[in-house]
């Protein structure tokens, strides 16, 4: 178990009683398909203190929980779809497209303890929140956008993503494309 959970061993990484923060990383890759509500929900189950992921940005404007600024082709594919490697970018892509792609039928080679989930789709941000309200866990989130649009280049399309108020004070502020949104905001 040992590889299975990133333990963070430094003063900053303690939570209370001096306890190490267990961080469940793509919501804990080495268990269930990374960055799905699979994961996020297994994470949870066992008592993560932290799950951490990363956001992206769609086409029209909806921030996306997936790592990588394109599809990552060795986890997700779309089936029936073309087996094709080429790159789709998240930000190229509508909200409704990235929800064809099936993220949690791909076992990664050496994974031993991975179950998979198949279907599991590339999760909005809000289903996130949704699905882990009430839950004793933080999030670490970050925003991610392809290096064209983070040197500025597509400044005039940058999203004002909106969160709702369910987690005020459990999310600080996040910047995207140089604005700062708060949840609620």
């Amino acid at each position: 178990m040992r590889f299975l959970i990133l333990v963070l061993l430094s003063t900053a990484a303690f939570g209370q009683a001096g306890a190490p923060l267990v961080i469940a990383h793509r919501g804990g890759k080495l268990l269930r398909p990374e960055n799905t509500l699979a994961a996020f929900r297994y994470a949870a189950v066992i008592g993560s203190d932290v799950i951490e992921f990363d956001v992206g940005v769609t086409s029209d404007d909806r921030l996306v929980v997936h790592h990588d600024t394109a599809i990552n082709r060795d986890n997700c594919f779309v089936p029936g779809g073309p087996s094709s490697a080429d790159q789709a970018f998240i930000r190229s892509l509508s909200f409704a497209a990235t929800q064809r792609f099936d993220c949690g039928s791909r076992r990664p080679e050496g994974f031993t303890y991975w179950q998979p989930a198949p279907g599991a789709h590339i999760p909005a941000l809000e289903e996130v929140f949704d699905l882990l309200r009430g839950q004793p866990v933080q999030l670490l989130i970050e925003i991610k956008m392809a290096a064209e649009e983070s040197r500025g280049q597509a400044t005039t399309s940058c999203p004002s993503p909106r969160l709702g108020t369910s987690w005020a004070g459990r999310c600080t502020s996040c910047s995207v494309c140089g604005r700062t949104w708060s949840p609620g905001a």
